[in-house]
């Protein structure tokens, strides 16, 4: 009876190895690297590999003039980044008139690329409409 007690005991703790192992390294889930072009949904959460840095979407202030409205000004999207690595968070912002171009996040280059959808008609775009593209590097 012990044995079999005994063998019982092992098997569910192979059991369970494995199924963390499926859990924390799914070989099908695709891996954001730093250096690649980000995109990234308001709130969503990507981790950059190998540095474990993670970034969030917070929000996006968008006072661009809507592409069937004249404007004297274009005005411009500022969006709000969140940062952690090994528990250290870093907030920043970044926006389409570049300034500032880029901002420095522990110790890598974080550049905007996109805020989309560009606005057509003078009415708000919900924040959980809008995606950004970023490069950290």
């Amino acid at each position: 009876m012990k044995k079999i007690c005994l063998f019982c005991a092992a098997l569910a703790l192979v059991g369970l190895n494995w199924s963390c192992d499926q859990i924390f390294n799914d070989p099908d889930q695709e891996q954001t690297i730093l250096g690649d072009t980000l995109q990234l949904e308001y709130g969503e959460t990507l981790t950059l590999f190998p540095d474990n840095i993670e970034v969030r979407f917070d929000s996006v202030f968008d006072s661009r003039c809507p592409a069937l409205v004249d404007c004297a000004w274009a005005g411009m999207a500022e969006v709000r980044l969140w940062f952690r690595q090994n528990q250290v968070e870093q907030t920043g912002s970044l926006n389409t008139s570049n300034i500032p171009e880029f901002i420095t996040v522990f110790g890598k280059t974080v550049r905007l690329i996109d805020v989309s959808p560009y606005p057509q008609e003078p009415q708000d775009i919900a924040q959980e409409d809008y995606v950004v593209r970023i490069v950290m590097e």
